[in-house]
């Protein structure tokens, strides 16, 4: 929680539980004909959870606690309501992954797909471009692509939506994840097009645009 609190990123776990929920209860007449019953393999699965937890602890592996507090959740679920009536929940619980904060890892490649939008609508413009890495260079300024520039806030924002109304309107596994992989590609494209806005003015008007200027693409991007 602490670190949904001071993250940005990972603003969007607070309101996980509230969805899930909601969604729920909105296809309740359909997962009211399906029957409970125990299981067995759910004890098993919780219990393994709870020694990763363990092992995460021992080895101060903050995401591996995380992860193993989701899988328990998950696994005790399992246990109650038995492998029928989970696999239908599968969509709604796969939810739960928004809670784990480590989509980190995304950052590199997020990176590498800025660079590569930046330099195809750079062609599109007929802008000189030159990429070196992380950065790139348009006419005679220099942009560093760093953590903030590409959007996590915004790809994670994508999916949550995506998923969320694929969860509403579908029931077939494949659509909602289309849906949530629509929602992520659309915050990835319209981040593009918001670096695009920013080096184009730049190279337009021969001036840099201060950091706190670029709110007036940002929050068109956003919308």
């Amino acid at each position: 929680i602490s670190i949904w609190n001071r993250s940005p990123s990972h603003m969007v776990s607070w309101v996980v539980g509230p969805t899930l929920l909601y969604l729920i209860w909105h296809n309740r007449q359909r997962l009211a004909h399906l029957t409970p019953a125990p299981s067995g393999f759910g004890v098993a699965f919780a219990a393994t959870a709870g020694a990763l937890w363990i092992a995460g602890d021992l080895m101060n592996i903050a995401e591996g606690r995380q992860f193993a507090l989701v899988a328990a959740m998950v696994s005790i679920v399992l246990a109650a309501v038995g492998w029928a009536v989970f696999r239908a929940l599968t969509p709604f619980l796969a939810m739960l992954v928004f809670l784990i904060p480590t989509s980190e890892f995304l950052l590199p490649y997020l990176k590498v797909i800025t660079v590569g939008l930046s330099q195809g609508f750079a062609a599109i413009w007929g802008l000189p471009f030159k990429a070196d890495g992380y950065s790139f260079t348009v006419g005679t300024e220099t942009y560093f692509v760093i953590d903030y520039c590409v959007a996590l806030p915004y790809v994670l924002m994508g999916l949550f939506f995506g998923q969320t109304l694929g969860l509403l309107i579908y029931r077939s596994w494949w659509k909602i994840a289309a849906l949530a992989l629509l929602g992520a590609g659309l915050a990835i494209l319209t981040n593009g097009m918001r670096i695009m806005g920013i080096f184009t003015y730049d190279y337009l008007t021969g001036s840099v645009m201060t950091v706190g200027q670029h709110i007036y693409f940002e929050m068109p991007a956003l919308a």
